[in-house]
């Protein structure tokens, strides 16, 4: 289980040319897997996909979003050219996030009027390669911790810290084939991968496990979450585990 030692926010207190991209259906975002339960940091071929993510944004943490990525182009069209690389192989590049919240639009025009990077941005991915018919776990920084923060301040404001909205992410990620890399020729534009995530103050926390199942006053250090952020897994008070 990972260790979190977090603040909690004080707000909370409490293609050169256009259309020359591939937009066929070369790259699919199968889906988002499960974490495991001990809340290892990594993208498992899972067969349960989540449904939705949760980001407590009382600490002030990104949120890290897996997805399972698919080269479906066919094994026997990827022929071995002189130099001996595979046609067909996938590289992937970056992925680009635009957030939204249905339930408040303003709170997302009132972050892009701060800086539109809070809410539509690129994010740089390692240069993993897919070969046809294979499938890539990664690992996508979908909220930065700088909206984060963002929002924890305008969402409590909107809404009060008990309240819980849905933040979407609009992900599209984007690969090379291989032997094609000038400007957009042969750039790879998987459909776009749309994933919901539940933002709260607190509400990951759990004392379950402490003295009467009470937290202990003025705590800043915490077991669980996933990849050391404060997200989609309980967050325990150090030490409550130990006592019981």
């Amino acid at each position: 289980m990972s260790r979190l030692t977090l603040a909690v926010v004080s707000s909370l207190a409490l293609s050169a040319l256009t259309g020359c991209a591939d937009n066929q259906e070369s790259l699919i975002v199968l889906m988002a897997p499960l974490w495991n339960d001990d809340g290892d940091c990594s993208v498992t071929d899972a067969t349960d996909a989540m449904l939705q993510g949760t980001l407590d944004l009382s600490f002030g943490t990104p949120y890290i979003m897996p997805a399972l990525l698919y080269n479906q182009t066919l094994k026997q069209n990827a022929a071995k050219k002189n130099t001996g690389t595979m046609s067909n192989e996938l590289q992937i590049i970056d992925a680009t996030v635009s957030l939204k919240m249905p339930q408040a639009p303003e709170i997302i025009s009132q972050l892009r009027a701060q800086d539109d990077a809070l809410v539509h941005f690129d994010v740089p991915l390692s240069t993993n390669s897919i070969p046809p018919q294979s499938t890539a776990g990664v690992l996508v920084e979908i909220i930065p911790q700088q909206t984060a923060v963002a929002l924890a301040t305008a969402v409590t404001d909107k809404f009060g810290a008990a309240a819980r909205v849905t933040l979407k992410a609009d992900i599209q990620f984007h690969a090379t084939r291989t032997g094609n890399t000038v400007g957009r020729v042969g750039e790879i534009d998987a459909r776009e991968f749309s994933f919901p995530v539940s933002l709260c103050a607190g509400c990951l926390i759990d004392c379950s496990t402490c003295p009467n199942q009470m937290c202990p006053a003025q705590t800043t250090s915490f077991n669980g979450g996933v990849c050391g952020n404060a997200q989609d897994l309980p967050l325990i008070p150090a030490g409550c585990e130990e006592m019981n």
